[in-house]
């Protein structure tokens, strides 16, 4: 038997600690002892009724009649664990489904905690943990118009609580990962999304009825890259947002060349569950290796290089003047399914847009009209411009 085992047959808590102390055995990087009161990431076997413990990141305690207890790092925790522990004893089955949903801008955490449930315990403002009637719990997290849920506990209960958020609340069936720093810290907030109009994209193959038929083309294909290149102004967020929408994946974006200098980056976006990688104003990424671009083999090894996921996706917005700025090499056929070419409307496409909505308005003057320009005319034919403030908008 290994000698670093617990056995609670036939060891107490003081043989236990003399053991692993022993001269000669290694402790760790300082060589300090160990003490009764906190084993810290060993190696521990209990015979009795409890789980089996693999290597856990918690603090482990001995109780002086030799029982093995799992330490917890605070009250959530602690509850969350005795529920678990206690319905594995029992013998029950236990699943744990979760979800995020959108709320409105008036729903109240605390409200809706003391509506639902007779036993809960929050943890902040926006963290609750609630008990079911079968003696499950729900882990719910408020914040940005959106609940997080866990639900642990009954297969048919958790089932139960599943559906009731799925008939009360819009599922986030798109969340976009925002990557902010060089140190991968982010934020994840739903798809703000409105249905493209087929009228903007007269650039588009007029044998795409709709735009989710040339968007299932890029989804289904093997090519890994679609460029979007044109002047602001032009649909192609509008663009980018329906293709997440239309994929019911997730996203993930960055505005800093800092974070996209880093491996992990990248590594992240290859390892996780994220099907699209986006780029938006990627001028500087997009230019030729032979101009200085040092993030150009990252992008070509990711999208058909040996790292390369064949469900993964990169998109590209620029403005950049035209296709020739950009390095060949990541349009090579097989890698690139396109490079679509956004530009403003004439006169006449600008009033088809506005007809397929059914909106009624003056146009600025001018015989090119931006797609933004169209929708923030005002009734006097005046515009005003909006400060572009990002694609997670």
């Amino acid at each position: 038997m290994d000698e670093d085992i617990f056995n609670p047959s036939t060891d107490t808590a003081d043989s236990y600690i003399k053991r692993l102390n022993r001269p000669g055995r290694r402790r760790g990087r300082r060589n300090k002892k160990i003490g009764v009161k906190r084993l810290t990431k060993m190696h521990l076997e209990t015979a009795n009724d409890d789980t089996h413990i693999f290597n856990s990141p918690a603090a482990i305690d001995i109780a002086a009649d030799g029982s093995v207890v799992l330490g917890v790092y605070g009250a959530e925790d602690w509850i969350y664990s005795n529920v678990v522990k206690k319905r594995y004893l029992a013998g029950l089955k236990t699943i744990q489904l979760d979800g995020t949903w959108l709320t409105n801008a008036d729903f109240d955490l605390a409200v809706w905690v003391n509506s639902n449930f007779e036993k809960y315990a929050f943890f902040g403002a926006n963290s609750a943990s609630c008990f079911t009637v079968n003696d499950g719990i729900l882990k719910i997290k408020y914040g940005r118009s959106k609940i997080e849920v866990e639900v642990y506990g009954d297969p048919v209960e958790a089932a139960a609580w599943i559906g009731y958020f799925e008939a009360h609340f819009r599922k986030a069936e798109n969340m976009i990962e925002w990557v902010y720093n060089a140190r991968g810290d982010d934020i994840q907030v739903p798809l703000n999304y409105r249905p493209a109009i087929r009228a903007a994209y007269p650039w588009i193959d007029s044998s795409y009825g709709q735009i989710t038929e040339y968007i299932d083309e890029y989804i289904d294909s093997d090519a890994s890259v679609l460029i979007l290149i044109g002047p602001p102004g032009t649909g192609k967020t509008t663009f980018i947002k329906n293709l997440i929408h239309r994929s019911k994946a997730n996203a993930k974006v960055a505005y800093d060349p800092a974070v996209m200098m880093q491996d992990g980056f990248f590594a992240g976006f290859i390892g996780d569950e994220t099907r699209f990688l986006i780029m938006e104003d990627a001028d500087e990424f997009l230019k030729t290796r032979t101009e200085g671009n040092t993030m150009m083999h990252k992008f070509l090894n990711v999208s058909d290089g040996l790292i390369s996921a064949s469900d993964k996706k990169l998109v590209f917005s620029t403005n950049l003047p035209n296709v020739g700025d950009i390095d060949e090499a990541l349009m090579r056929p097989g890698r690139c399914f396109d490079v679509l070419q956004f530009r403003e409307l004439t006169r006449t496409e600008a009033k088809a847009v506005l007809a397929e909505v059914g909106v009624v308005r003056e146009l600025p003057d001018g015989d090119k009209i931006s797609l933004a320009e169209v929708f923030s005319a005002q009734p006097s034919g005046k515009t005003f411009t909006r400060r572009k403030i990002g694609f997670t908008s």
